[in-house]
């Protein structure tokens, strides 16, 4: 059975939302049954404010018991691995091993530069965080000198609650990132503009990649999917394709991805992703208020379970 989870709105897609909503829109996630909750992750925009996903998951953690709290997904290329990987452990014991790190490259030049990362570089670093934070996370001490970053015998204590370490999904749709995903993680998070049979050919990548690596587990695949239930679809349709129109600054078509229309045609939609196999589905609700997302739950949702 599919786990569902809630994404909650910190990237401010919806111009109307208040961000003062979020820790009530987690309270209620926990309260109606979701498995997770999950926040986006952006250093610059110039129309939306973004809250940062660790200092937010921190506070969600503080007034939730339960729901898992995933980063979908967090920019790793222009963070230091070694202050990331102390604050993904504190996260961890704080809420009690609730943590799931999703990472991407990222694609914005402008805030790779800002943190003296070359863009050029970017695979690289990403790759060595990944084995700086997941040696760290072991206890090991890391001893390490490469591009942007100098440690000897680096030791960081307490190590995350779960072991080896909190599951780690890599999010992008090239072949590189789904590569990596299969290589180098616990699985792969495909993003909201994607559909079910892309996923599904797509993740055939990264179950290739793992075998290659010898890895004995079926990486995890969790997708992100945008959701407004509606009765009136078509302008429901038309308020989807605005939040994306101010948070992306392009036309989309919103339709061939999103889950937009009565309660039956979304659950449709879901059931299609489970039936290629995706196992986490993060649902981003359009708009994301209470009553939204409890209609989610108790007429889409629940028609599924």
């Amino acid at each position: 059975m599919a786990e569902f989870g809630l994404a909650l709105p910190n990237t401010g897609f919806d111009e109307n939302f208040s961000f003062r909503d979020i820790v009530n829109l987690a309270k209620t996630a926990e309260r109606l049954g979701y498995n997770h909750v999950w926040v986006f992750d952006r250093l610059f925009h110039k129309t939306a404010p973004v809250l940062e996903p660790f200092t937010l998951l921190s506070h969600v953690a503080s007034v939730t018991s339960r729901v898992k709290l995933g980063t979908s997904v967090a920019i790793l290329t222009y963070r230091n691995p070694f202050l990331l990987a102390k604050t993904i452990a504190t996260l961890d014991v704080l809420s009690n091993g609730r943590t799931i790190l999703g990472v991407s490259l990222g694609r914005n030049e402008n805030e790779f530069m800002s943190n003296g990362v070359q863009p050029s570089k970017k695979v690289r670093v990403f790759i060595d965080s990944l084995k700086i934070m997941k040696a760290l996370w072991a206890g090991e001490p890391v001893t390490y000198e490469g591009l942007y970053w100098k440690a000897v015998d680096a030791v960081e204590l307490p190590p995350p609650v779960q072991k080896p370490h909190p599951p780690i999904l890599i999010g992008g749709a090239a072949e590189g990132a789904l590569r990596r995903a299969g290589k180098h993680a616990d699985g792969w998070i495909a993003g909201g503009m994607n559909t079910a049979e892309e996923v599904r050919d797509k993740y055939q990548i990264v179950l290739n990649s793992a075998h290659e690596s010898g890895k004995l587990r079926r990486p995890i695949l969790a997708k992100t999917l945008y959701v407004s239930v509606s009765n009136q679809e078509d302008s429901a349709r038309q308020y989807v394709a605005e939040c994306f129109r101010r948070y992306y600054g392009a036309e989309v078509d919103v339709s061939r991805f999103a889950a937009i229309g009565d309660p039956v045609k979304c659950a449709n939609i879901i059931r299609r992703l489970i039936e290629v196999g995706v196992e986490m589905i993060a649902i981003a609700p359009l708009p994301a208020t209470q009553e939204h997302v409890e209609t989610i739950w108790t007429k889409v949702v629940e028609s599924l379970r």
